[in-house]
């Protein structure tokens, strides 16, 4: 499990196994439906958002479904059916968060600050590209090591609990 206590509130397995977002931007809770990473064919050319210009080497996206809701479908005519939490993802000699592919598990990293993000509302990146999402886009990126950036975790896509593990590579 793991919490926050920043404007974000808590996130973290919840007793059905599911994880969680709320408080912050967000007028009601959101379940993690999935999670993907995107990654550039150059370490710094992978994240889809750009800051001042500058893109970061990787990007995660865990998509959340409004609680009321039952299936992602279901959410894609309403502006705030999704919530997405995107994380830049930023090579380092010292990086100390994991990104590994483990017998179907994947140990991630701990978000330590919620505090600093950019938010809007905007839409799927990929078809149908419907404006349903809420973007929460951290301001600090999480570094991992140059040899994880180098991983080739996305060549399978795997299951967590309830949740589905997808890489996209540009």
């Amino acid at each position: 499990m793991a919490c926050t206590s920043g404007p974000i509130a808590d996130y973290g397995y919840g007793p059905k196994n599911a994880a969680c977002i709320e408080g912050g931007p967000l007028r009601e809770r959101y379940i993690l439906q999935q999670f993907h990473f995107h990654w550039g064919h150059e370490s710094k050319w992978g994240s889809e958002h750009h800051v001042d210009g500058f893109s970061y080497s990787g990007e995660m996206h865990l998509v959340f479904l409004a609680e009321r809701y039952s299936a992602q479908n279901d959410a894609l005519e309403d502006p705030e059916g999704l919530c997405v939490l995107a994380v830049f993802l930023h090579p380092s000699k010292y990086g100390a968060n994991t990104l590994i592919c483990h017998h179907n598990e994947v140990i991630f990293f701990f978000l330590k600050d919620l505090s600093r993000y950019y938010t809007y509302e905007g839409s799927l990146t990929t078809p149908p590209c419907s404006e349903c999402v809420r973007w929460i886009v951290c301001a600090d990126p999480v570094e991992i090591s140059d040899s994880q950036v180098h991983l080739q975790l996305c060549s399978c896509t795997f299951q967590i609990r309830t949740a589905s593990v997808i890489c996209v590579i540009y």
